[in-house]
């Protein structure tokens, strides 16, 4: 997002009061987008719009009304958590299955199917490991430079030369919306062989 954030600070620093983005998903509601971390504050408050209000706004600007746009909020630090566990053997080498905790408001549809599916492996891994070393984590701060995940990194993941498989759930295994697209977009859909598929039809 650096050309995004480049573009905002550019117009802020034009004399602009305010900067107003239309950024919408596919729902056609706001999609709020990933902040990178430690991204320093900008010089004129950013509004993010969609849908209706988008176009009111743009109807707007076409016949140059005025409009005051007034943000309440303070940049703060804030403690997050973790939820970090492991099965097995400690000496055995390292199957980790990661998955984010948090998002930009309630996040269900795009959390809630990733965060369900790492509980079923979770309680597949405690009845049938065997020998296999498990270490799971759920991270949050994912929508802030994935502020958790780097923590786990630094302080509690396997070094990768004990790290045998690692396994991430994220938005792949999200939500979206139900009209199919004419082609596949390679950044957003994970891709699977026939035999794969079908077996995920059944399941769920």
């Amino acid at each position: 997002q650096a050309e995004l954030q480049e573009s905002i600070r550019g117009v802020a620093a034009s004399g602009a009061k305010a900067v107003i983005l239309e950024v919408a998903g596919a729902c056609g509601d706001i999609k709020s987008l990933n902040a990178p971390l430690g991204i320093e504050p900008w010089d004129a408050p950013v509004l993010l719009v969609a849908g209706e209000d988008a176009e009111r706004l743009a109807l707007l600007g076409e016949q140059a009304e005025t409009a005051r746009v007034r943000l309440m909020g303070r940049h703060t630090t804030v403690d997050s958590i973790n939820v970090i566990a492991e099965i097995g053997p400690a000496s055995a080498p390292a199957i980790v299955v990661s998955t984010p905790l948090s998002g930009w408001f309630h996040a269900t549809a795009e959390r809630g199917s990733g965060i369900g599916a790492f509980l079923s492996i979770a309680r597949w891994a405690s009845a049938e490991h065997g020998n296999r070393r498990f270490v799971f984590t759920a991270n949050s701060g994912h929508e802030l430079g994935d502020a958790g995940a780097h923590a786990f990194l630094e302080s509690e993941a396997p070094p990768p030369e004990q790290t045998r498989l690692w396994l991430h759930i994220g938005a792949n295994v999200g939500s979206r919306h139900g009209e199919e697209p004419e082609r596949p977009s390679s950044p957003r859909f994970l891709m699977s062989n026939a035999s794969v598929l079908f077996r995920t039809w059944a399941a769920f």
